[in-house]
């Protein structure tokens, strides 16, 4: 919803700077995203604002993007941090938010894949794997990024290569939920026999 992503990202972060211009804030930390770059293949992504390339998947990451440089030019002191996609509660493990992220997906599984049983799925599985990123960890580095980071600073806030999940392990998962009788893996839609 380009609307409600305009008023929660863009006006919202307008609103926020001429609050902080007002009270004289401290220092802005401002959470982002680690897609704010938008679509950049497999190049690293630089801990600098990113260009409008124009290449976004969706109005998320571009509006996210655009609320960074409003950040950055807002004259106030601030940091940006960029996390990837939260999991997890330090306590049970489970997530009550809003269906954001990983919780968006499981809710689109349950919804649209499944809303009946299904003896046999046939699934389209990339080899790419999910950029996980538990909240204590996300936790301890704002609390980090407080005390230790100077003004302008722009962190990426990843889990390292090595420990990334899976996308397979992920939909076998849901798949424990779900229990189909078979379920097909694919690395493409070329790959899905039309059959």
């Amino acid at each position: 919803d380009t609307a409600q992503l305009h008023d929660g990202n863009i006006e919202l972060t307008r609103r926020v700077i001429e609050a902080g211009r007002r009270i004289g804030v401290e220092r802005l930390c401002f959470i982002s995203t680690a897609f704010s770059c938008g679509d950049v293949g497999s190049d690293r992504i630089p801990e600098t604002l990113h260009p409008d390339r124009g290449r976004d998947l969706t109005e998320y990451t571009r509006s996210k993007r655009q609320a960074e440089w409003m950040i950055a030019a807002s004259g106030l002191p601030y940091v940006i941090l960029r996390p990837s996609v939260l999991i997890g509660n330090s306590v049970d493990g489970r997530y009550s938010g809003k269906a954001y992220g990983l919780a968006q997906f499981w809710e689109g599984w349950s919804r649209l894949l499944c809303p009946k049983y299904r003896r046999e799925l046939h699934l389209v599985v990339p080899e790419t794997p999910v950029p996980l990123l538990h909240q204590d960890d996300f936790q301890r580095a704002v609390m980090m990024a407080r005390r230790r980071l100077d003004d302008g600073a722009i962190v990426n806030l990843v889990t390292p290569p090595e420990d990334l999940v899976p996308t397979r392990d992920l939909y076998e998962l849901m798949l424990a939920a779900v229990r189909p009788e078979k379920a097909y893996f694919y690395a493409s839609h070329g790959d899905v026999p039309r059959s």
